[in-house]
């Protein structure tokens, strides 16, 4: 980990420190404001339990096989958190990295379930200690279990009473909450209760992958724009936006807090929506009108259009469904220059702009915050993406899933000026959903999106077994 490039900084004890320079304390201190005092407790009393029978007899200890097993707990547990201290690994978002220490820590507690009530030599004291440290570990589980349950459904968010949970808006600027914006669901879920119909539109810069919870019928309704300068219905902002002036002596209309701390607000109503909108969906008729007449530079599931007047590259298909954007855009591009890519790709030899064609599901058509647009309008599907500025060779872009890529396309382009239409790596049988082609019945669209050709060979496909299930170089999700 003391090679991971995720560079970020990270709120620790009230100060930001970078994710490569974390403190030696870091892992401890996260691992003590969040696991269960009586878990602590008792690995505590384990750990020195196991340590000073080994001490006071190092030969015997390593002939008792629950002594050895308690030094290798005590070793897997403290060696990572003194390796990742002293290597200087990239860490951020608590101990989550470490999580692994589970495992040995509850073993290490468990010996003193075990071994502490042996320090009795008569039984009747030992049957009563070995009463008393269950009843008192299942107290203090207990304990830390109802205050999960009182934070509920923000239970990732928890902390233990080691810390400040009582006082105002203190916790928040001390360690970081709801990292990943999970929180946000229950933001969706207001807005839906405010406005039981019709569409909502919020500005913000939050994860907004929490949607995918809410039911289909309603994802529709909620289009997000992640531009700040964006006019919105609502503004959605998070912790980390809290303090800014321009929400500081706002007033929110629905707030979501844990431990008395405010992790994320919407404010509203903000004026100027609908020419924002009426501007989008003109430049979205305006763009699909230029490129319309325009020979693609490659042909695929999609019309594909370098647009090198915006620096975009550009995806048509006409007529087109949900189904059709829903799927996540894979975009390599390969330099004329292999110097002009950024460090960290170099080793790849192409760079790498995946993206979300809509970040949310979006109609009319709004930007996103990544220079991308995405728009389902008047039954045509329109996605768009920034190019780099460098001069470009190839560039192979397609959609995907977690199963594999469900189509691809190449397209050769010489020192940034657009070559020959290259011949796409499409599906041999047209995709259609039938939202939007009545032809051809309704299927579920992974199935609609699977690759027709026959599975490929381990002689035709290089570096591929006979069990070998995916081949990225064969872009054939049936290997």
């Amino acid at each position: 980990m003391a090679n991971h490039p995720n560079l970020i900084n990270e709120l620790y004890r009230g100060g930001i420190v970078r994710s490569d320079a974390l403190p030696w304390h870091y892992i401890p201190t996260w691992i003590g404001i969040t696991t269960p005092p009586v878990a602590l407790l008792f690995a505590a009393l384990g750990a020195a339990a196991i340590i000073r029978r080994a001490a006071a007899n190092p030969a015997a200890a390593v002939r008792n096989p629950d002594i050895r097993f308690g030094l290798v707990c005590a070793a897997l547990f403290a060696l990572p958190i003194a390796a990742a201290a002293a290597l200087g690994s990239t860490m951020y978002n608590g101990w989550r990295h470490m999580h692994f220490l589970w495992a040995p820590l509850c073993i290490i507690a468990a010996f003193a379930l075990h071994m502490l009530p042996q320090e009795f030599k008569r039984p009747p004291l030992r049957t009563a200690a070995r009463s008393a440290a269950a009843a008192l570990m299942c107290a203090g589980l207990a304990a830390s279990l109802i205050a999960v349950i009182q934070i509920h459904p923000h239970q990732h968010s928890h902390f233990n009473a080691f810390v400040d949970r009582s006082s105002p808006e203190k916790l928040r600027k001390q360690y970081s909450m709801d990292y990943w914006d999970i929180a946000i669901l229950q933001m969706w879920r207001r807005l839906l209760e405010l406005h039981p119909s019709g569409p909502i539109f919020v500005n913000t810069g939050i994860r907004p992958a929490t949607a995918l919870l809410l039911p289909e019928s309603q994802r529709y309704r909620i289009l997000v724009s992640a531009d700040g300068d964006d006019p919105g219905s609502y503004y959605i902002v998070n912790r980390n936006e809290l303090d800014s002036p321009r929400w500081r002596e706002a007033q929110p209309i629905y707030a979501t807090k844990i431990y008395n701390n405010t992790i994320n607000a919407v404010y509203g109503e903000m004026s100027g929506v609908q020419d924002k909108l009426a501007g989008d969906a003109a430049r979205h008729r305006e763009m699909h009108r230029g490129l319309a007449s325009k020979e693609p530079s490659a042909r695929a599931h999609y019309d594909i259009h370098i647009n090198r007047e915006e620096n975009l590259i550009v995806y048509i298909k006409a007529p087109c469904s949900f189904e059709d954007m829903m799927y996540r855009f894979f975009l390599h591009i390969a330099p004329a220059d292999p110097k002009d890519l950024p460090e960290s790709r170099k080793r790849y030899g192409y760079d790498n702009a995946d993206f979300h064609a809509l970040n949310r599901w979006i109609e009319p058509p709004l930007r996103t915050g990544n220079s991308e647009l995405g728009s389902i309008l008047d039954g045509r599907c329109l996605a768009a993406a920034s190019l780099p500025d460098y001069p470009i060779a190839a560039i192979t872009t397609g959609q995907f899933t977690n199963e594999g890529k469900l189509w691809t396309a190449d397209i050769n382009l010489s020192g940034g000026e657009i070559g020959p239409p290259a011949a796409a790596s499409a599906l041999k049988t047209p995709l259609a959903f039938g939202r939007n082609a009545a032809e051809t019945p309704r299927v579920r669209p992974q199935a609609a999106f699977r690759r027709q050709s026959q599975p490929r060979t381990a002689a035709t496909c290089p570096r591929a077994r006979a069990t070998h299930r995916k081949c990225s170089r064969c872009r054939d999700t049936r290997w």
